[in-house]
């Protein structure tokens, strides 16, 4: 389990005891964090990575990647440090993984009867249009938490994206052949500490998250049609 933190001391070491209470490795990336973060996640018995240098949530996830998989586990979850996901719908989000119907699963807030938290109205209709860009219905394209095998995570990591990592790493996984499943997953609103996707800097967001897909489909274009 890889839980990408950022000035998450107030939740990040109840995030890990869940997880290591269900039986899992946590691995927490502390990134460069000015608050207590590390010693909060160790205290809880998560093995934690300390950057020196704030890399973004993509420089975070590369690195928790990197590490697991130098570890051989089968399958890594990313898990965010605060306190979102709900870590006992991992086995959900694994099971695909390990019956072999997915390569990559995530958890969705919006699959089923929604349950839990429910991002703004305007948040989910960015959402909406992300998952138009993404070519295929993707319910919930921004979601954290999800699930790769090793063999997904090694092909992501050849180009590990720093910015907008949750939807283009997705289509990058859609286009390069990866079955990608979703499955529901609720998920509470953050208590504590502030999200990277403030309102005043939403629609800079998009825009932006818009432009890495669009340049995602055109060198993944190239990338087919290389021998």
């Amino acid at each position: 389990m890889i839980v990408p933190s950022f000035n998450e001391a107030a939740t990040v070491g109840s995030v890990v005891s869940d997880v290591v209470h269900l039986g899992y490795d946590a691995i927490v990336v502390d990134d460069a964090s000015a608050d207590n973060t590390a010693e909060a996640a160790k205290i809880d018995g998560a093995t934690v990575i300390r950057l020196a240098t704030n890399l973004g949530i993509g420089g975070a996830v590369q690195t928790g990647l990197r590490y697991a998989l130098l570890l051989d586990y089968d399958y890594i979850v990313q898990v965010d440090g605060d306190g979102q996901h709900d870590p006992n719908a991992i086995p959900l989000l694994l099971a695909p993984l390990i019956d072999g119907t997915a390569d990559f699963v995530v958890g969705s807030r919006f699959m089923g009867t929604p349950q839990g938290y429910l991002p703004p109205p305007l948040r989910r209709l960015g959402i909406a249009w992300l998952s138009i860009l993404m070519g295929r219905r993707i319910r919930d394209v921004t979601s954290g938490f999800r699930a790769m095998s090793r063999q997904s995570a090694l092909m992501l990591l050849s180009d590990y994206p720093t910015d907008y990592p949750e939807p283009v790493t997705l289509l990058r996984a859609l286009r390069s052949g990866l079955v990608v499943k979703e499955v529901a997953a609720a998920m509470k609103p953050r208590l504590h500490g502030v999200s990277s996707i403030v309102l005043t800097r939403y629609f800079s967001y998009l825009t932006r998250a818009s432009l890495g897909l669009l340049v995602e489909y055109t060198v993944s274009s190239k990338r087919s049609l290389e021998p």
